[in-house]
């Protein structure tokens, strides 16, 4: 069975009976990240941040509205009410804000602030179990683990590093904070992952999250740290001038002939030049052809927050030779042997005067040239390399070699159970990469009536792969008087389970289907297999009845 990604808000901190532990986390030092909190609410376990003195953030699947959450803080008690964000669950706002009926004392809050970007290292924080897969022992103590931004997922901050901290139940509702030096700001509230490497954490720097929060503020008189006030702390030093170093390949050419000037950036830049010409960091480059002999200077500019830096690189360019010579070539094929369905890189190095390069009749460029093939035949093969310029044409070969994996081994016999489609749609949400998504139809043969199962979302992501989520129950929901459209709550079947204390849950998703008053489908929004959230709102018949 593949890992599939669990969403903590399917299967919420408090579903367990217990109170776990950080997975490869470690203990925080005594007297360190006294405002992050344990709470309790009916039962629930999960994690919360003090963020003002009345004022605690978490996640909105910890807690209903209006519910009661407890925690205590040196020996004293305390309770909050809970307001989830308006847009929870629909949209998978994940976030939560608690009004404390007292103020919080001994503690200094949170304060809320910083910019997600994809790379930036987060600290994460939590009471929840510590093994991969959902296990652990209950020990009452507060761990913190690091991890990094690989991208984002609607309201989501993805993260994942190798050997880095991953969410477990009870770490629902815990801080994602950015460090900076002696400063910590709360970038992201814990939501979800797959219990294994994988983060997903609600963002605090979105328009959302920014509109609840101000709007929570104003509507109960209270201070939100990094919102409407704020609390203190040193900031981080002002970021220093950025610096770069230029470098020209070749350094000396002759004339007629281009010269490529790299440039490579360090600090915090916002903007580099080569000559005038804007160009990309922390590396970029841009090819020069010189219309005269001499020695030359190139200029390369970098700006930031910091200021502005500068960076040079001499080249030179001599007369053209009276007959050029005969240009020539090397090539190699990376690596030399395959196994039948890989691809391999067949790379040409030219010296001479080129006016054309080709590998087995396709132009490359010089003089480093590449192709990478994916050979479709077992054997021994030869590529061929040709190179032209005024002096002549000149020839190189690389040989390579490509194995037989043998035959794939025969599918697993399977009930013929066909999925096709009957409402298909484009999805909205394109960070998802999910393409389309569509409502689909079992057909069964005779001898399959008996299966209860006849409906399943198809889900098609931007590389053509394909998940089928069978459909287990349909639930309409009231409709408001006056609407001309119905929503029903599916219960999707996500083709795993997942352990929970001494026994194995199916492993499932949920989405919503709006239909007409006739039941033709309209819209549907959910998550995947894989969690990724995708919103379709205009589905269309394929002319298959369900």
């Amino acid at each position: 069975m593949r890992t599939v990604l669990v969403a903590l808000f399917a299967i919420p901190c408090f579903a367990l009976a217990s109170d776990f532990r950080l997975i490869n986390g470690t203990p925080v030092q005594a007297g360190t990240f006294r405002d992050v909190v344990r709470i309790q609410s009916g039962g629930a376990a999960c994690t919360a941040t003090v963020v003002g003195p009345r004022v605690i953030v978490t996640a909105a699947h910890c807690a209903n509205n209006g519910a009661t959450a407890t925690f205590s803080i040196d020996g004293k008690s305390y309770s909050a009410t809970m307001t989830r964000s308006s847009l929870y669950p629909g949209k998978d706002h994940d976030v939560s804000l608690g009004l404390v009926s007292q103020d919080i004392t001994g503690v200094e809050p949170a304060s809320i602030g910083g910019t997600a970007t994809v790379g930036l290292g987060i600290t994460l924080l939590g009471y929840g179990c510590i093994n991969v897969g959902g296990g652990g022992g209950n020990d009452g103590i507060l761990r913190i683990g690091d991890s990094a931004i690989t991208g984002f997922s609607a309201y989501d901050m993805v993260s994942r590093k190798a050997n880095g901290a991953a969410l477990c139940f009870g770490d629902s509702g815990g801080p994602a904070f950015l460090v900076e030096g002696s400063r910590r700001r709360l970038l992201g509230i814990n939501s979800k992952g797959n219990i294994k490497d994988t983060n997903y954490n609600t963002r605090l720097d979105i328009t959302e999250s920014k509109t609840f929060l101000t709007n929570y503020a104003q509507q109960n008189g209270v201070k939100i740290c990094g919102v409407n006030q704020d609390c203190g702390g040193s900031p981080p030093p002002p970021p220093g001038a950025p610096t770069c170093s230029l470098t020209a390949s070749p350094f000396k050419i002759k004339l007629g002939e281009n010269v490529t000037i790299s440039i490579v950036t360090q600090g915090q830049v916002t903007a580099a030049t080569i000559e005038g010409a804007s160009v990309g960091f922390p590396t970029g480059s841009k090819s020069l052809h010189p219309g005269s002999t001499g020695t030359f200077t190139a200029q390369g500019t970098v700006s930031g927050p910091g200021g502005q830096g500068t960076c040079q690189a001499q080249y030179t360019v001599d007369p053209q030779d009276p007959q050029p010579g005969k240009p020539s070539c090397s090539l190699a094929a990376l690596p030399s042997e395959i196994q039948l369905g890989e691809t391999l890189t067949l790379e040409m190095v030219s010296a001479g005067t080129i006016s054309s390069a080709t590998i087995d009749g396709f132009s490359v460029a010089s003089p480093l040239g590449k192709r990478i093939i994916q050979p479709a035949q077992k054997g021994t093969f030869t590529a061929n390399g040709t190179v032209s310029g005024t002096g002549g044409t000149g020839s190189c070969q690389a040989v390579y070699v490509v194995k037989d994996t043998g035959p794939p081994p025969p599918p697993p016999e399977t009930p013929n159970l066909a999925v096709v489609p009957s409402h298909c749609g484009d999805n909205t949400v394109i960070e998802s990469k999910v393409s389309r998504v569509c409502l689909a139809v079992v057909k069964k043969d005779q001898g399959m009536l008996d299966i209860r199962v006849t409906q399943a979302l198809l889900v098609i992501y931007s590389d053509a792969t394909r998940e089928v989520l069978p459909l287990l129950s349909r639930r309409p929901r009231p409709k408001p008087q006056g609407d001309l459209l119905s929503k029903e709550d599916l219960t999707l079947y996500a083709n795993g389970s997942v352990a929970a204390t001494d026994y194995q849950v199916l492993d499932t998703r949920a989405a919503v289907l709006t239909v007409t008053d006739t039941q033709v489908p309209v819209a549907v929004e959910g998550r995947t297999v894989k969690g990724r959230y995708f919103l379709v709102e205009n589905l269309k018949s394929h002319g298959i009845s369900p």
